[in-house]
């Protein structure tokens, strides 16, 4: 009898699982990860702009806010390393939304690739955005 109920409740105990399973790999099923090779970065108080080469061997750039850079469920990181890959940047999106994006930069800010992003008026406006735009 002992033998039953425990084959009955392994039984149940995957017939319950197997749907919470089903269900987190439906949002996996439509995320999206990109890598773009950086060029130049630029620090401002406001945010980063990251200009990066497109797949077409274009330029093209975007203004990550800093406050994206903060809080529990921030989107964006800033890791810094020295690996001869640098810098680049990984975009993954989920559900055609951008999700997270990671700056992989050097850690030497006086590195050719870092710059710092003078003011100007309409900076506010393109830090303020909620959603960025990627060229591909």
């Amino acid at each position: 009898m002992k033998k039953y109920l425990f084959v009955l409740f392994i039984v149940f105990f995957f017939l319950h699982i197997t749907p919470l399973a089903a269900q987190q790999n439906d949002d996996m099923e439509s995320a999206y990860i990109k890598n773009f090779l950086i060029l130049k970065i630029y620090s401002h108080f406001l945010g980063y702009k990251v200009v990066y080469w497109t797949s077409r061997m274009d330029t093209a750039s975007i203004y990550i806010p800093m406050k994206w850079f903060a809080g529990v469920e921030r989107k964006a990181v800033l890791v810094y390393g020295r690996d001869a890959s640098y810098p680049y940047l990984s975009v993954i999106w989920i559900n055609n939304k951008i999700s997270h994006i990671k700056i992989y930069a050097y850690e030497d800010t006086n590195h050719y690739t870092w710059g710092v992003l003078p003011d100007s008026p309409d900076l506010e406006s393109r830090f303020n955005d909620e959603t960025i735009e990627l060229t591909f």
